[in-house]
């Protein structure tokens, strides 16, 4: 079976964020070009159309998503391709993040990465651009902008139940959250949460929280002079023994064999 190959548009993003962004990608399989929007003007993307778009929203500057569309619009105008889908790439205190899809966004990538996400929403917008393209071919000229509409509206919905309990749980690491009380903050219910992260991460919401847990706590091992008491403490362990086990669960190492090792790595490199 031949392997389609996805060609990503990076277009303004940030130096300090490419390389992470670049790296998840690359691992991901996809082809991706970097372009800033001047030289997006100067270059035939037609040629070798891209299939997404990631635009980086950077400092809060969420009109770049309506310029890149009106500019990608116009190169696309005369080509036999559909504009494909753009993800907005925006800082994970956002607070605009609702207006992206207003912009023309599908969706956004939070930064800082959560590898995860990362993963998830690349595949959902490519999947729901070649979806768009399918329908595209038969659908009447004056019934796709309707099409597309109804796409963006749909896709905000469904991100925004994971949108605030993604930020709300990465603010609380330290605390001793319970499902019952999460669903409550929420203003849900146990089922749609667990469809949600589902969806999203292929996960539960609690085992979600308990990974960024454990990948906080490997940060602060690997960065910090800080006791595994407090670390413990950090990422919302009332035990330490309780969080050592839940660590090595994890990483297959106690939290001071991780942090150990890492020095000693850092040390013969």
């Amino acid at each position: 079976k031949k392997v389609v190959l996805k060609n990503i548009l990076l277009l303004e993003i940030h130096p300090n964020k490419l390389q992470t962004l670049t790296q998840l990608l690359t691992e991901e399989g996809y082809i991706f070009k970097k372009v800033t929007l001047a030289e997006c003007k100067k270059t035939d993307i037609t040629v070798h159309p891209p299939q997404l778009v990631i635009v980086d929203v950077h400092h809060k500057n969420i009109k770049v998503i309506q310029s890149a569309k009106k500019e990608l619009t116009t190169l696309f105008r005369n080509s036999l391709h559909t504009l494909p889908p753009i993800l907005a790439f925006v800082d994970i205190g956002s607070r605009h993040k609702q207006q992206l899809f207003h912009q023309g966004a599908v969706d956004y990538i939070s930064y800082p990465i959560i590898e995860s996400e990362l993963k998830y929403r690349v595949k959902h917008a490519l999947y729901s651009g070649d979806i768009f393209r399918i329908q595209s071919k038969d659908s009447p000229s004056n019934e796709k902008q309707s099409l597309h509409n109804k796409q963006h509206q749909s896709v905000s919905a469904h991100f925004i139940l994971v949108e605030k309990t993604v930020e709300y749980l990465t603010s609380h690491l330290d605390k001793d959250i319970k499902l019952n009380d999460l669903v409550q903050v929420m203003a849900t219910n146990k089922n749609s949460l667990y469809r949600a992260f589902k969806a999203h991460f292929n996960m539960t919401v609690m085992s979600w929280f308990c990974e960024q847990r454990m990948l906080h706590a490997a940060k602060l091992l690997e960065n910090t002079s800080k006791s595994i008491i407090q670390i413990a403490d950090q990422v919302g362990y009332l035990y330490p023994n309780h969080f050592s086990f839940a660590f090595k669960r994890r990483f297959n190492v106690t939290p001071l064999r991780y942090r150990n090792n890492f020095h000693l790595k850092g040390n013969k490199s």
